[in-house]
């Protein structure tokens, strides 16, 4: 009987193991994965002109404007 619960506990203890070890994994795979993705943006955002919010609507205003004339 106690060799039967000790085999129990033995393969409990080998799941939960592995268990965290896969968990611990993913967590850095998604660290790493939105670190990538940070990176990827910010290149883009290096290749677009700078404009702050108010230029890009006076531009729009004007181009309204000229439309209508």
């Amino acid at each position: 009987m106690v060799n039967l619960l000790r085999k129990n506990w033995e393969e409990k203890k080998n799941t939960v193991a592995p268990e965290k070890e896969r968990s611990r994994r993913h967590m850095l795979k998604e660290r790493t994965r939105r670190e990538k993705q940070k990176q990827s943006y910010l290149a883009l955002h290096s290749l677009l002109p700078f404009a702050t919010k108010i230029q890009c609507l006076k531009r729009f205003i004007i181009l309204n404007q000229w439309e209508q004339n």
